[in-house]
């Protein structure tokens, strides 16, 4: 089917250019000069129509004057320029029109490559966000179960503590001399424990962080309580010898009473010691309370990050899905 505009006033235009030129007006030379445009078919029926006239043309031809004749060829050659002109001014404008749409379809094919390569590079982002996403997510993931973990050090620091203060009640009924001392150490430990135990309560469900050196402190505090205990034994032993060996020596008390002076000295330098250890023991929790207070700063970012990248995935879809959209609608415009 021929294009609209393609008629036999056309099909006649092309075959006198063609004659013009000295070339033979064929189906294809014609339809060439047309621009490619019009079927076969058509083109094939105007040219046999314009032969069948040219035949009639021909035939009263020669029935005209010389002067009709020569009238005919000026008009015939007027008309032959008029139509060459309209046929150079619409194979320019033709060409314009072509050259225009050319680049237009460069431009589009451009406007797609980019649209293309801003789509690979927003999946690409797309993907990285998805990894962190759920790299964050593990993360916290983890966390969480180090919290638990070290939640279940903590009990058992406290435990360990309460281990402690058991065996320094036991030298209060062992020696009668250290009792005050004891009390007041023993009393101490309780409001010591007391304090922590609360402080411990309000801070112990923000800790979230840092489990693996906080776990190691606790392993070498552990230690130290377990030296503590078994000096607390090892004191407690030989206060235990020294009122047998009072009991029994009670006639050579003069003689006893340095030794027992001496025995004594060295306890209270050891209760300096075990006071010196729990203040240590006391500032090391008040560290391990501020790494928890640390550790829940850390989380709250965490989790602020992760809504904030969330945000931003969801943004980076829909302009995905956008962006797809609109490469469909390019491609259906070119096509």
């Amino acid at each position: 089917m021929a294009r609209g505009g393609v008629n036999k006033f056309h099909v006649k235009q092309a075959r006198e250019v063609l004659l013009a030129k000295g070339q033979q007006p064929t189906l294809d030379a014609v339809r060439q000069t047309l621009g490619n445009t019009g079927s076969r078919t058509t083109i094939h029926r105007y040219m046999r129509e314009l032969d069948e006239e040219e035949s009639t043309r021909l035939g009263e031809h020669s029935l005209l004057s010389e002067t009709l004749k020569d009238l005919v060829g000026r008009l015939s050659a007027q008309l032959q320029a008029e139509a060459q002109e309209i046929v150079d001014q619409q194979r320019t404008l033709h060409a314009q029109q072509l050259a225009d749409l050319q680049a237009q379809l460069n431009e589009a094919n451009k406007q797609r490559e980019i649209s293309n390569a801003e789509i690979d590079r927003l999946e690409k982002m797309l993907a990285e966000e998805q990894t962190s996403h759920q790299t964050t997510a593990s993360k916290f993931q983890q966390e969480q179960i180090r919290s638990h973990q070290l939640a279940q050090e903590v009990t058992g620091l406290r435990e360990q503590l309460a281990i402690s203060g058991k065996h320094l009640s036991s030298l209060e009924e062992k020696h009668q001399q250290a009792r005050d001392a004891l009390d007041h150490y023993r009393q101490s430990i309780k409001d010591l424990r007391d304090q922590d135990q609360r402080r411990h309560e309000q801070q112990l469900q923000h800790l979230q962080s840092e489990l693996r050196q906080l776990q190691q402190t606790l392993i070498v505090k552990q230690g130290e309580i377990t030296g503590l205990s078994k000096e607390t034994v090892r004191m407690a032993t030989e206060l235990t010898e020294a009122r047998k060996q009072l009991h029994r020596e009670q006639l050579a008390l003069e003689q006893q009473l340095n030794q027992m002076k001496e025995k004594e000295r060295l306890f209270e330098e050891r209760h300096r010691e075990a006071l010196e250890q729990t203040k240590a023991l006391r500032d090391e929790l008040k560290k391990k309370a501020l790494k928890q207070e640390e550790s829940t700063l850390k989380l709250h970012d965490a989790q602020q990050l992760i809504c904030v990248l969330q945000t931003k995935l969801e943004a980076q879809e829909e302009l995905v899905v956008a962006l797809k959209a609109e490469r469909t609608i390019s491609r259906e415009r070119l096509d």
